[in-house]
């Protein structure tokens, strides 16, 4: 007999459903870096296309958490991949077709970014909906275990279809994995969560409340704005200037994002039997590999200690991202994970954007190499400052709470 988070028939079509949008999720985002250089050689127009995907994303996620909690979650997931296949497939077709101007790929970026402001909520919430409050912690891993099992392969496939065929090729799989996962998502059965009648300026104070009176909350808001905006521009970003500069392009950028995906899945199986006694501090330690790899590519180092540095980084991160994920489902009430995650969201993701345009700037006038050690500082340095911080160090382990599952 089926036991724990796989015993639940909703919980095993959602798992289904991530999988195989990650399938072609894992190698889009390499395939456009790549086709935004090719074609556009400076810094600061792949730069302006990733922007243009976090910008919305940030803007929009504080209506994206509403949503999520006003509205039925799976509708809300069903609809977000439909948008983004659709957006996928166009630049797709875009590049087949040898048209892809800067500003179509920018604004179809935006498209995606504005979709994934509505679903990431959703996802985030529609969980504790799916399994009980005991099986959480597994739920959480178990999600995260196959989607990173697939970006192990996915960055080393997409390396190859860069050097015999073409980008677009991964991203027309990529769109194609969204529609199939959004059939899926329709098809889930999910208890609907009690939510009382307030309007959208109630239920936006409400979750804002949440936030301002748990000091560990905001407190790890504000160092994410700092550590995601430094990784996201100096690895996600410089990451693949540094490896066309210095290491050969696409294939040596596939192992190194190959290596960071087998070191997520190393931490999912961690999670799957180790509970932390202090989840925060956890989170937060996790943080400091995070300076490695950039670390490394500023100053050239071999790639094989790239590499190295990657498959790290991996494993504090997933290990950090789902003690976190549990922590807040167990802490939080259902009905309000969708806004809290959202204001979560939007303080992690509103400095981004400019992180990009600056670092696209700053490479280009200093080189990226001077960029990349910037940011590695600024990823030691606020998670030194938040592990300081007496509320995160006195915090609890989380309680459980009532959730609305379906079997």
């Amino acid at each position: 007999m089926i036991q724990g988070p796989l015993a639940h028939r909703a919980f095993r079509t959602f798992l289904l459903a991530r999988v195989i949008s990650v399938a072609g999720s894992a190698m889009a985002p390499i395939a456009l870096a790549f086709a935004v250089i090719d074609r556009h050689a400076e810094p600061s127009a792949l730069a302006l296309v990733l922007a243009a995907t976090i910008t919305p994303q940030a803007i929009l996620s504080l209506i994206g958490g509403v949503s999520a909690d006003r509205f039925p979650r799976r509708t809300i997931l069903a609809t977000g991949n439909c948008v983004a296949g659709a957006a996928q497939a166009t630049v797709a077709v875009l590049l087949f077709t040898d048209k892809a101007p800067l500003p179509w790929l920018t604004a179809l970026a935006a498209t995606s970014g504005a979709a994934s402001a509505f679903t990431l909520p959703a996802m985030q919430g529609i969980v504790p909906q799916l399994v009980p409050p005991e099986d959480l912690q597994q739920a959480n891993a178990l999600i995260r275990l196959p989607v990173n099992a697939f970006k192990v392969g996915g960055p080393v496939l997409v390396g190859i279809l860069i050097t015999v065929a073409s980008p677009e090729w991964a991203l027309a799989w990529d769109a194609a994995t969204f529609f199939i996962s959004a059939a899926l998502f329709s098809r889930l059965r999910v208890a609907r969560v009690p939510k009382k009648q307030a309007r959208f300026r109630q239920d936006l104070a409400e979750g804002w409340k949440e936030v301002r009176q748990r000091p560990w909350l905001w407190g790890f808001v504000l160092h994410g704005s700092v550590v995601v905006m430094a990784w996201m521009a100096g690895f996600q970003f410089l990451g693949p200037i540094a490896a066309a500069s210095s290491y050969g392009g696409g294939p040596a950028w596939g192992v190194v994002q190959g290596a960071f995906a087998a070191g997520l899945v190393v931490g999912s199986l961690g999670a799957l039997r180790w509970q932390p006694s202090r989840p925060l501090l956890v989170c937060i330690a996790a943080s400091f590999p995070m300076a490695l790899p950039a670390l490394a590519m500023a100053g050239q180092a071999p790639i094989w200690l790239v590499v190295a540095a990657a498959l790290v980084t991996g494993v504090g991160m997933d290990l950090s991202i789902i003690a976190w994920s549990t922590f807040v489902q167990r802490r939080l009430p259902a009905e309000l994970l969708g806004r809290v995650s959202s204001y979560m969201t939007f303080g992690e993701l509103i400095v981004v954007p400019f992180g990009y345009l600056i670092a696209g700037q700053l490479a280009t006038v200093i080189g990226h190499q001077i960029v990349l050690y910037g940011a590695s500082a600024m990823i030691v340095v606020a998670t030194l400052v938040l592990m300081a911080f007496p509320a995160v160090r006195r915090a609890d382990r989380p309680v459980a709470v009532q959730t609305c599952v379906s079997t």
